[in-house]
């Protein structure tokens, strides 16, 4: 480990004003467990994003094996070997393991995605893991451990020379930790570097060759770990010596304050009680999954109890709600402070306020002084540094953050106060203060439940410590009892399962069913039923029958509906809405909406006709012009979006307009007509086969399209970018570029519905375009493609085109006017996200009560 294999010297990064990094300069060796140690805000996190390419340094000079480091973005750097996991977990919900691990540097051979190999490089990369995590599950759908393992399956999936790990294990349980350790010491065995941050002490004193520590973004010493001790890192991380200890006061215990009394919940916990008294801190601890989550819930009343009761002061209560529990006197401060607990784009005093409007409102109005005069005082009593209480809350490091998270539910002068892990993800520094509140809180009387996923750190706060198991509360042991003594009651041997995701209950199955791989016809229906019922899963399935039975339903209404002619008409209907549809699928895959794609078509047909008639322009000429029109003002939706950050429905909500007089500018507000004869313009009277040109022509656009979502990396970037923008930017992706792509592709297929519109009138009108933006909105979401982004299905918004299609054609021959026809679309649309959620929430569902079975 004698070479050097990165070397900083003076590096500086500035984010406006604030200087984050300030001539930072130390080298690591090849094959050694480097810590980073620092409190939240010393620079860590943000020298370790200059290093993996997500920001770019202002000064100074980074070396890796001796040659000029610079990357401009993470790509570069991982064609350098350098990878990271970030603290924030950046990976993409509804995707699979294969597409989150591949993200940004997708496999391709001839340009085109190499599904099979990306797929088995996933495999051979868990299983060398030794996870048993399926990857054909949606991200959403697996635990936050195994999340965690799939963030660092994606980093260790290159042949990294360098692996940042920030805050690995903070969403690992205790065994998963253990592996995560002997996974390090394996890649060290391999000559990979490890650069690793964490907060935990004991940790970077057990895995660490070398320590650095930061202090306000400089840093400070670099030190062998057999030659230094905590205290001294500490010292160095503060800037003054302290000790890293836990401890309490001794305080009276006074008369019981909450009482559980057999509290049950299905699949969850069972028969549990529990008192906890004045002064007295009551330690919860157990494997996740294991009831003591449960168990604050019910408490703060955001899960419903079947049986057993609560009684605070000797009255029984009932906390339907949380504000039922606030008003009982109980808070809760969450563990996840930044999803569960606050408001982060707020204020300092909007967020302590926000727990106190009903003690503080007076007939429904805010009382702001009271609120700021509060908040102030708890600002000041808790030491959170910041410049006023109108500092919003992003601007506040997580030791500060928790601080205030502790301050606004103080504020309520709560009875019983459940402190959910408070020191997770924070500083040493801000450790030692929230260990000192709780002391300070017990002694003025209160009574604290309290969990930690530092089983150290409970052990020295509480008095007592109920160990749960499988739901169950199976033992209480006293203050002072030892981490082993602890792991005894709690792991079992299913602990080392669970760390590496197994399914007991399915293990169970198997060893009773004697194995797989049984021969005999007997098993042959069970495999084809799971196909037909994998079949039926599809999202698509439910949107074709839906339209199957509508186009039988009005075909037994109205006889003439199933006529060849009509089906004709329909099938001609559906290739020019289509090609708007198709545009809307890509654009909703990516996050964005295109309300223009209207007025857009109506535009690039008045701009064609234009040109045909006054400027004799050769048709195909005109052709070629408008679509090229149509492009550009897709192009600009998309510059306007990303010049001023704005969202596309913004952007296009406007352009809309805009398009639409430039459409008027362009005929006078008449119909063009006139058009010379031949050339595309017969398109829509040629059949094949009976049926028109221009349907053919769609369909031959369908196919292509459909080959492209499914086998390039602009469409995989676009699915990645719709379900989160920020880790799609973090792996690498363009995603500015994406946008502005995207936006064009809609305004080009907008421009050939334009093309195939001329066709069909032979004439353009102002009023062309004005439903068709509603109505390719209505059949991409019909069709089980998300608005939100990250989730599309080609497919789908096909039959979604002939469902709506069909209802509009099927409408007109009952003799409905337009407006019938609008509302059913509405309503239809309204059903078809109602059973999307559905059928999304049920694998999720499904997955959690199957974790507290294994549990």
């Amino acid at each position: 480990m004698g070479d050097k294999i990165l070397e900083m010297r003076n590096v500086c990064k500035s984010f406006h004003q604030v200087r984050a990094v300030r001539n930072v300069s130390f080298s690591i060796k090849r094959g050694e467990v480097h810590a980073i140690c620092g409190e939240n805000g010393a620079g860590k996190s943000t020298l370790m994003n200059l290093i993996a390419g997500v920001y770019r340094y202002d000064e100074g000079e980074m070396l890796i094996d001796g040659e000029s480091y610079r990357p401009k973005d993470p790509a570069e750097a991982r064609g350098r070997g350098v990878n990271i996991v970030f603290q924030e977990l950046s990976l993409f919900s509804l995707q699979t393991a294969d597409k989150n691990i591949f993200a940004g540097k997708e496999i391709t051979k001839a340009g085109l995605l190499a599904h099979r190999e990306m797929k088995e490089k996933t495999a051979r990369t868990l299983q060398e893991m030794e996870l048993a995590i399926d990857g054909d599950k949606p991200v959403a759908q697996l635990t936050i451990g195994q999340r965690q393992w799939i963030e660092i399956a994606r980093a260790l999936a290159d042949e990294a020379k360098i692996l940042i790990l920030d805050e690995p294990n903070s969403a690992l349980n205790m065994y998963e930790t253990e592996i995560l350790f002997g996974l390090i010491e394996e890649l060290t065995v391999k000559g990979i570097t490890i650069i690793y941050i964490s907060h935990r002490m004991d940790e970077v004193f057990r895995i660490a060759d070398r320590i650095t520590v930061m202090r306000d973004g400089s840093y400070i010493k670099t030190l062998e770990v057999k030659e230094t001790s905590v205290d001294e890192i500490i010292a160095l991380m503060l800037g003054k010596e302290t000790k890293c200890v836990f401890t309490r006061s001794a305080s009276e215990k006074g008369q019981v304050v909450a009482e559980g009394k057999n509290i049950t919940v299905s699949g969850k916990i069972e028969d549990i009680s529990f008192c906890v008294r004045q002064g007295e801190v009551l330690g919860l601890c157990g494997l996740a999954g294991s009831g003591y989550e449960t168990l604050l819930q019910v408490l703060f009343g955001l899960v419903r109890m079947e049986s057993g009761e609560i009684v605070m002061e000797g009255e029984r209560i009932e906390n339907r709600t949380p504000l039922d529990a606030m008003r009982h006197h109980i808070a809760m401060v969450p563990s996840d402070r930044r999803d569960t607990g606050l408001m982060t784009e707020w204020s300092i005093e909007k967020n302590i306020a926000q727990s106190l409007l009903r003690i503080t409102s007076r007939r429904g109005l805010i009382h702001r002084k009271e609120n700021r005069k509060i908040a102030e005082e708890y600002v000041r009593g808790l030491n959170v540094v910041c410049k006023s209480v109108e500092d919003s809350m992003v601007e506040l490091s997580g030791g500060n953050q928790q601080k205030v998270l502790l301050a606004k539910w103080l504020a309520t002068k709560p009875k019983l106060l459940i402190l959910d892990d408070p020191t997770r993800g924070i500083d040493v520094g801000a450790k030692q203060e929230i260990y000192q509140l709780i002391d300070k809180l017990t002694r003025q009387g209160f009574a604290v439940i309290l969990t930690s996923s530092e089983i150290d750190e409970l052990t020295a706060l509480s008095d007592r410590i109920m160990l749960f198991k499988k739901g169950r509360h199976i033992e209480t042991v006293q203050a002072g009892a030892s981490k082993g003594e602890i792991l005894k009651y709690i792991a079992g041997n299913e602990g080392e399962a669970q760390a590496r995701g197994i399914n007991i209950q399915e293990e169970g199955e198997k060893a009773c069913a004697g194995g797989e791989g049984r021969s005999g016809a007997g098993h042959e229906p069970g495999r084809w039923g799971k196909r037909v019922k994998a079949v039926f899963k599809k999202k698509e399935i439910g949107v074709l029958i839906a339209a199957v039975i509508v186009f039988l339903g009005f075909s037994m209404m109205v006889p003439s509906f199933l006529s060849g002619q009509n089906v004709a008409v329909i099938l001609k209907q559906m290739s020019i809405l289509g090609l708007l549809t198709y545009g809307m699928t890509f654009v909703f895959c990516a996050g964005e909406v295109d309300l223009s794609v209207g007025m857009v078509l109506n535009a690039t047909m008045a701009f064609m006709a234009l040109l045909m008639t006054k400027g004799d322009m050769n048709p195909w000429l005109a052709v070629a012009a408008g679509l090229l029109l149509a492009t550009v003002l897709g192009v600009i939706n998309g510059l306007l979006a990303v010049a001023f950050s704005l969202s596309t429905i913004v952007v296009t909500l406007g352009t809309m307009s805009i398009y639409r007089g430039l459409s008027l500018l362009l005929n006078g507000g008449r119909t063009i007509s006139g058009l010379p004869e031949g050339s595309f313009l017969i398109m829509a009277r040629v059949k094949i086969f009976g049926i028109s040109l221009i349907a053919w022509i769609s369909l031959a656009v369908f196919f292509l399209l459909l080959f492209i979502f499914k086998n390039t990396k602009f469409s995989r970037h676009l699915l990645l970018m719709g379900d989160n923008g920020q880790a799609a930017g973090k792996m690498g992706i363009k995603t500015n570029l994406l946008r502005i792509g995207v936006m064009a592709l809609s305004g080009f297929l907008s421009g050939l519905g334009a093309v195939l519109t001329l066709s069909n009138l032979t004439s353009a009108d102002t009023t062309t375009g004005a439903d068709y933006a509603m109505s390719a909105i209505g059949a991409a979401v019909i069709g089980g493609t998300k608005m939100g982004g990250g989730c599309g299905s080609m497919w789908g918004s096909l039959i979604g085109i002939a469902l709506v299609t069909v209802i509009q054609n099927g409408l007109v021959f009952l003799g409905m006017q337009s407006g019938w026809r609008s509302l059913f679309i509405g309503v239809t649309m309204i059903a078809a996200i109602f059973i999307d959620t559905a059928v999304e929430r049920r694998p999720v569902k499904k997955e959690k009560q199957l974790l507290n079975l294994q549990q």
